[in-house]
């Protein structure tokens, strides 16, 4: 039965993968079709030559100038240049094939200068045209049919100073548009024209410019919000569940690199941004994935060698990129060792989130399908960029930012899921504990006056044995065999009805007492070893909750085995600044367990709330509740808190 079921978690788990990554594979073919620039479809230049006609306008309205521009070499030319001359271009390049001009280059130098040339014919018409151009590495003149219209930096070799940010131009009425655009790098890693422009109606490449803005902005608007609500929320839990909040500041970080990586295109847009501050961009991408790591190993329990190497490995990459543009200095070679690493960096990342959530996913986790979703989409991402290398989205971001925001929703929904069953757990936790602090208030008051009444039934149980005693000797004078049985019952009644003090610690003392009488009626040899003082720095009802539910849980264990085989043995000590409670029983050897948690068999899937409340109260403390099986049957539960101070 057992091999069945297993068998269909397989089948079911290999056909949720495959339909996962057909989905994704198919989306994101889907936007590299009808949202790539470089299948737009719009015409397309000819030996530096663009015809743009009528029809062309109405079906497209708009094209990415992407093919056979005119490029001149290590120079850095002005309209003029080709009023006196007739000039030969060194090649007829597309945008993004080179990423700028350093292939050519006999030395294999980034940095350099490159004239690029487009002329365009329009129809005669009076309809006004937009010319966009996204950064342009790393400063430039550009000309409009032999005008200066925008100079960003200054790209002349002696008075180099780098500038970028998008820009657009408008042209109105004109059947014929030159574009000159001098460019010059010498601080960067690429070079010249790496994305293409866009050229076309106003109303239609000012609507796309609009469109792409607002649904980037609200991806970073998304990106933040989940951040800075799980830093709100890190700020509540932060106290009384110190180890599992980490995760909150950890998505919250994790939303800031990628709301870094995602932003960039619309800070362009805006103003324009320091070469040095692109450390910022490099960064962001590989500590995304970085964080993701963290996450999803935490989540999963995941502690070994290999994955400290993945996390130091991308430590390395993180603080490379940081200083690559200091690095590098000129040198291609460098950059280009950079890019092997983060391609490296980024392969190894992708089969680690699907394996590790795989391997969860098997051990049925929980939320490891949600993780292994995210990671699938992730994966998939990472492969069809390289499948898919000739891409420039036209609105809805690259596909690493599209699986990126995917994962952090579905992290974010995880977590939302726990923190709501954390909220209704510790509701009904709190009203549990009210109860028991009043009983425990109740019971605090009697006490004294009990202690006083069983010392009072100790004396007279005392006095009354000699009374017996006495009677005992003169029945037997009298030869009275009845009388003599009679008392001798009576005697053996009253010394089997004392009850044993463990400790001075009432409330310990009490609730030992309790057990051990239900242990008695149920045939379980109960052993206790208590050595702790009156008074300790922790509240009564977060040990009556404590020893309560472990001595509970051993209680429910033993009847469930044969009586002969049955045994409880309690041990609570104070020593070195220290309280532990260690309860030892034996069990039927059945238990559920998951990711270093055994879980109730009265709520599948969830760890039992007896041991939620050790836990949760342990971790208030800064103390460990840990439980375990061992050879025999035995089921060991541990809680060791520390003493030092008393914790309101």
């Amino acid at each position: 039965m057992k091999k069945l079921m297993k068998s269909s978690i397989n089948i079911t788990l290999s056909l949720l993968i495959l339909l996962i990554a057909v989905c994704s594979s198919i989306l994101f073919f889907m936007m590299y079709k009808h949202d790539n620039k470089y299948t737009h479809g719009g015409p397309q230049g000819n030996n530096g030559l663009l015809v743009f006609p009528k029809y062309a306008i109405n079906e497209y309205g708009y094209t990415y100038l992407i093919d056979d521009w005119e490029i001149y070499r290590n120079r850095l030319l002005e309209p003029k240049d080709f009023d006196d001359n007739i000039l030969i271009p060194d090649e007829y390049v597309f945008i993004g094939q080179y990423l700028g001009f350093e292939k050519n280059s006999p030395n294999r130098n980034p940095h350099g200068s490159a004239t690029y040339r487009m002329n365009i014919i329009l129809p005669e018409n009076k309809d006004n045209f937009t010319l966009e151009l996204p950064e342009i590495y790393s400063a430039y003149k550009l000309y409009i049919n032999g005008e200066l219209v925008k100079q960003m930096g200054n790209p002349n070799k002696d008075h180099y100073e780098s500038d970028t940010r998008t820009f657009k131009y408008t042209v109105n009425g004109l059947d014929k548009v030159e574009i000159l655009i001098a460019v010059s790098d010498y601080d960067h890693f690429y070079s010249g024209m790496v994305y293409p422009p866009t050229f076309g109606l106003s109303e239609i490449v000012d609507k796309n410019i609009n469109t792409t803005f607002g649904i980037r902005f609200a991806a970073i608007i998304l990106s933040l919000g989940i951040g800075f609500i799980n830093l709100i929320i890190y700020g509540v839990f932060r106290r009384n569940y110190r180890n599992d909040s980490i995760l909150l500041m950890y998505l919250f970080i994790l939303c800031m690199f990628f709301t870094i990586f995602i932003a960039f295109p619309v800070l362009h847009s805006i103003w324009s941004i320091p070469i040095s501050g692109y450390a910022l961009e490099l960064v962001s991408f590989p500590a995304f994935l970085l964080i993701i790591i963290m996450i999803q190993s935490q989540l999963l329990n995941l502690d070994n060698i290999l994955t400290k190497m993945i996390k130091s490995f991308g430590v390395f990459i993180c603080i490379c990129g940081a200083s690559l543009h200091f690095l590098m200095k000129n040198n291609l070679d460098i950059m280009l060792f950079y890019s092997f690493l983060l391609e490296l960096f980024i392969l190894i990342s992708a089969i680690f989130l699907f394996a590790s959530s795989l391997l969860a996913s098997s051990y049925e986790h929980v939320h490891s399908k949600t993780m292994l979703i995210g990671a699938i989409i992730l994966s998939m991402s990472l492969f069809m960029d390289r499948f898919l290398p000739i891409f420039e989205p036209i609105r809805y971001g690259w596909f690493l930012e599209i699986s990126g925001l995917i994962y952090i929703v579905l992290l974010n929904s995880i977590f939302i899921i726990e923190i709501g069953n954390e909220l209704r757990y510790r509701i009904k936790l709190e009203e549990g504990i009210k109860n028991v602090s009043n009983i425990l208030d109740v019971q605090k008051t009697y006490y004294p006056m009990l202690l006083e009444k069983e010392e009072e039934l100790r004396v007279n149980r005392h006095d009354f044995r000699h009374h017996l005693s006495i009677i005992n000797e003169l029945s037997q004078l009298e030869n009275t065999e009845k009388l003599r049985d009679y008392i001798v019952s009576i005697s053996d009644t009253v010394s089997s009805s004392s009850q044993v003090s463990y400790c001075d610690h009432f409330i310990i003392d009490m609730i030992l007492r309790l057990y051990a009488t239900r242990a008695q009626q149920e045939d379980i040899p109960f052993i206790v070893k208590v050595s702790i003082p009156r008074e300790l720095p922790i509240k009564d009802v977060d040990l009556s909750i404590i020893i309560n539910n472990i001595l509970e849980n051993a209680i429910e264990a033993s009847m469930v085995i044969p009586k002969k085989n049955r045994s409880i043995e309690v041990n609570i000590f104070s020593k070195i600044n220290h309280f532990g409670v260690s309860v030892v029983n034996v069990f039927d050897g059945i238990s559920n367990y998951q990711n270093g948690a055994f879980l109730s068999r009265k709520e599948y899937g969830r760890a039992g709330i007896g041991l939620s409340s050790v836990i949760s109260i342990s971790k208030f403390y800064n103390g460990q509740a840990v439980f375990y099986s061992s050879d025999g049957n035995l089921f060991h539960s541990e809680v060791l808190l520390p003493l030092k101070e008393r914790i309101e």
